[in-house]
Parts: structure tokens; sequence; C-alpha cells
């Protein structure tokens, strides 16, 4: 039995060496100082995920309240996505002895290598294998990809669920056994769940239930079933989430409004649509990568796999319109990512196939070694900013240390953004991040009434995070300097302002 065993594990990766090759190296490069303090990508959203899943570890694994510390004295219960990512990393922290920011990071990478492997085998099956080594190559070096696979963040949980509901479902769709349509029913329920932005899917998947059943789907009780299980577990757990803010955090509850998603006007801003280009797609594909994609999307495909690669370009299309006010925040562009990669890829097997004979410069080994190295500089030039902690940010552990060491536990703080949560996660310490007024008269008005309103509900401190910040907003400056004592300062890092005696 042990050398049967042994003897298909051996074929196994000898048929798939290639593949096994590339997801190796592609999860080695994102452990690179993997202990760096999670500040670096999108410090906010990272900060909120750890902060989560600590409050699971520390006050009891209930999922349908999570809490941060930056909602003020309450219990700060802040329900979006179902946290699933946060709740495995509370496990592990449990088992582990203690909080880990590394334990995230690595939840994450998994979900990476799941997305890879998911992503390799549907395209292999939809082309060849050239194709789909090509494809997860790209997808696997993507500097936006890089940055936010070993991000403390659920991005790569959603796009391991929505591969997963894509892949299961076409295995379903060419004819292959019913347990795969209930595996991919899964798969996009949890998708949903991780985070609503996932609904694109259900376009490609309603094309791959159209090319097995065309119409007659809709007489089917397993497509009702299957609309069931995507869409009840989803259904409940955003109207318990719109409940919760509503009833403990009116402050958050924007987040599940209309207007904070869709605003149809930003497609006429040129400064809008540069933005997205230069800090979603640039950060993306580089601008390699996406000449490759452009190129792509004019190649001749079979009906069948047009089908599939349209709508899920389609529902990608949808999903940019519905949350167009958070596409110049790079992360929301990792959902273009699969797709981009395939026509990237389809692009770098038609020059390989057909004008490299032509293009016998290609075939110089000289010519190869500088493209590389060009390739290895482009991607650098975006990804590296994963590996680092950016400069101004720096010093916010220190600032943390000085806090703890200075209040009581129960003393509250108003920080200020940039990056306040990220204070009250490593200080341990409560109370109410503050957006800065800049020098508008009217938002330094409300930023005045705002800090003397949190000074009656119990802060105690007020700390200015990025002093460079506070520098841009004079007036508001001068108020506090002028009305509150400043009880620790390092000056271009960081002020702390006493706010009660």
């Amino acid at each position: 039995m042990a050398k049967v065993v042994l003897y298909k594990m051996n074929m196994f990766f000898r048929e798939n060496k290639a593949f096994m090759i590339i997801l190796f190296i592609s999860v080695a490069i994102r452990l690179v100082n993997i202990n760096i303090p999670i500040l670096e990508g999108t410090a906010t959203r990272q900060i909120q995920t750890a902060m989560i899943a600590k409050n699971l570890y520390t006050n009891g694994f209930n999922v349908f309240y999570p809490q941060v510390g930056f909602l003020g004295s309450g219990p700060g219960y802040f329900v979006e996505e179902f946290p699933l990512l946060n709740f495995i990393a509370a496990v592990l922290y449990k088992l582990c002895g203690g909080v880990h920011e590394w334990i995230g990071r690595l939840i994450s990478i998994s979900f990476f290598a799941g997305s890879v492997i998911f992503l390799y085998n549907l395209i292999r099956r939809l082309f060849e294998e050239r194709t789909a080594i090509v494809t997860i190559i790209i997808y696997s070096v993507s500097p936006l990809g890089l940055i936010y696979s070993r991000a403390f963040m659920p991005d790569f949980e959603v796009i391991f669920f929505s591969l997963g509901a894509l892949y299961f479902m076409y295995l379903w769709s060419v004819g292959d056994k019913d347990g795969f349509f209930w595996f991919s029913a899964l798969f996009a329920m949890m998708a949903l769940l991780s985070k609503i932005h996932s609904f694109w899917i259900c376009i490609p998947l309603l094309a791959m239930i159209w090319q097995r059943q065309h119409l007659s789907f809709l007489f089917k009780s397993r497509s009702w079933a299957y609309l069931l299980i995507v869409l009840i577990p989803t259904i409940l757990w955003y109207m318990h989430a719109r409940n919760v803010h509503q009833i403990y955090s009116q402050t958050e509850n924007y987040v599940f409004q209309i207007s904070y998603w869709i605003r149809p006007s930003l497609f006429i801003s040129p400064k809008y649509l540069i933005k997205v280009f230069e800090h979603g797609w640039m950060q993306m594909l580089t601008p390699v990568g996406f000449t490759l994609f452009l190129f792509g999307l004019f190649l001749k495909i079979k009906s069948q796999q047009r089908i599939i690669l349209w709508a899920w370009s389609v529902g990608t299309v949808f999903y940019m319109i519905a949350f167009c006010t958070h596409m110049d925040d790079p992360y929301y562009n990792l959902i273009f990512l699969p797709i981009t990669s395939i026509f990237a890829a389809r692009a770098v097997v038609w020059i390989w196939q057909h004008a490299s004979g032509e293009m016998s410069f290609l075939n110089n080994r000289f010519v190869r070694i500088m493209g590389i190295i060009l390739l290895l500089a482009l991607i650098g030039r975006w990804a590296a900013y994963a590996y680092v902690v950016p400069r101004g940010y720096r010093h916010i552990p220190v600032l943390a240390r000085t806090i703890e060491q200075m209040t009581d536990k129960n003393d509250l703080l108003i920080t200020s953004l940039p990056d306040g949560h990220a204070t009250h996660y490593y200080s341990n310490r409560k109370g109410w991040s503050f957006g800065l007024p800049g020098n508008d008269p009217e938002k330094t008005k409300e930023a005045i009434a705002r800090i003397e309103y949190l000074q009656k509900e119990g802060a105690k401190y007020f700390v200015s995070v990025c002093e460079d910040f506070l520098e841009q907003s004079v007036s508001f400056r001068h108020y506090l300097r002028s009305r509150y004592v400043v009880i620790k300062e390092e000056p271009g890092l960081y002020s702390i302002f006493l706010l009660k005696l």
C-alpha cells in the first residue's frame, strides 16, 4: 500500500513539476520579512482585521459580534464581512500561546496558494497547460498580488472562494459529477460572506450553467437550491451586520449606504481614472503586463472559452461600477487580477508560438536575460513596498509602547489618522480615531467641536500619530497647542496632548 501511495505521489510530482516549482517559489517569496509590523500595504485595513482577531482571542470566540478598539468606550462591535480569517487567526493564537501577526499573514498566503491551485486547474482545462503555467506566473508575480497576498487582510480569502466556486461549477458544466455543483454553491456562499464584492461571480457562474442546461435551468430544483444556499446565509449575515451597526456604532453605519459605494459621476473624472490606472492597474500588471493584457483581449477564443471569459470580464466590470468610490484604493483592484492574468498569458503564449520565429532576437540568451532583469525591475518598482514599513509609520510601535507606559489601561485616546487605528491596536488602548481637517475653516470648526465632544465622552489624551499631517492643519494645530498640554513629543514624529487632568 505504501509503495502504491509513493508511486502515485511520484507520478503526480513528475506530471506537475513546473506547477509545483512555481507554487513553491510563489509562497517562498511571500514569507520574506513575514514578521514586520502590519503597517505596509493598506495599514488601516490590516489593523482592523488584526484587531478583530485579537479581540476574538482575548474576549471569546463570538464571531457574530467582532470587536475593534477605535469606536470609543463601548463594546466596539464592528460587523461587516463574516470574520473567517479573523477567527482562524484567533484559534491559531490560542494554539501558539499568544498574538503573532505573522499568523494572519500566513493565513492570507495559504488562501493565495489555494487560489493558485484553482486558477491553474481551471485554465488548464479551459485552454492547455502552457497557458495555465503562464497565467499563474503572471498572477503570482503581480506587484499588487505580492503586497496583499501577504497582508493581514481577507482579500485573497475572497479570491480563493471565488475561484473555487468557478472551478467547481466548470467541472460540473462539462458533465462531471453532481457533487461539484454543490461544492460550487458552498464556495460561492463563502465568497459572498467573505466580502459582498464577490457578487460579480454570479455572471460567469450563470454562463456555465447556461452552457450545460440553457433555459431549462430555470425549471430545475437544484438551481433554486443553489441560489438558496448562496443567498440565505449571505442575506441573514448582512442584515445582522446592519442591525449591529445601527445599534452600537452609528458613526460607522455609512458603509451600508449605497451612496458610499456607487457614484457614476466618477467615471467622467479624468483625475479619478488616472488615479485608478496608476495605483491599481499599473501596480497590478506593470506597463508590460498591461500591454499584454490589452493584446490578449483581441486574440480569438473558441466559443465555450469565449462565453466563460467574457462573462467573467462583464462580472468584473459590474463590480467596478458598484464599488467605484473605492477603486482608487489599490486592493479593490485585486478582483481583476485573475482574469487579466489569463488574457495577458494568452498574449504571451501567442507571441511565443506565432511571432518568436519572425522575432529571432527573442531566442538570444542576452535578450532573454535583459528581459528578465527589466521585468524584475518593474515588479520590484511596485512590489518592494510589500516588504518594508513606510518611513512615516515606522515609529508607531515605539509610540504605542510609550503610550502603554504613560497611561492606564482604561484611559481613552483620540488618535489622528493616518494611522490612529494602529496606535490603538499596538498600545492596547481603546478610544476614537480622528480625521484631521486640513486648512478648511468649516472642517476645522467641526474637528474642534468633535474633540470637545469626545473629551466629555471620556477621552483623556489626543495623539497626533504622524506629526507632518497635523502640521498641515494649521488652525487645528494652534487650537490643540493653545488649549491643551503636550506631555510627550518627538519632533516630526508624534505629539501626545493631555485633554483631562
